[in-house]
């Protein structure tokens, strides 16, 4: 039997295997991305920071706790997406059972 498909965000036609390959690698690379920004040098306070220096600082400060809020959200996502895949196989599965059943009644 061919493995289940589903459509993932109404574009791209899936299976399981591929979704969880490409959360992983996107898990990867959120995890580095989130390490590299946890120790990159912060810039020396200035007396008078400009508008822009401050944004950039806050924002430094800011982004592990961003990264982990869109983590738990992709996690969620992936929770969603593989419950749509367990139903997606358990009505192939009860369909090709039930087909089975009227094999065996033609006999």
């Amino acid at each position: 039997m061919p493995p289940v498909r589903i459509r993932v965000y109404g574009l791209f036609s899936m299976t399981r295997r591929s979704y969880l390959f490409i959360q992983a690698t996107g898990l990867v690379i959120a995890l580095i991305g989130l390490t590299v920004v946890r120790y990159l040098p912060r810039p020396a306070p200035a007396m008078n920071p400009t508008l822009m220096q401050s944004l950039l600082i806050g924002l430094l400060d800011w982004l592990p706790a961003i990264g982990i809020l869109i983590l738990l959200a992709e996690a969620l996502e992936t929770v969603l997406i593989l419950q749509r895949f367990a139903s997606k196989q358990a009505e192939l599965d009860q369909k090709t059972e039930s087909d089975h059943r009227m094999d065996w009644k033609k006999r």
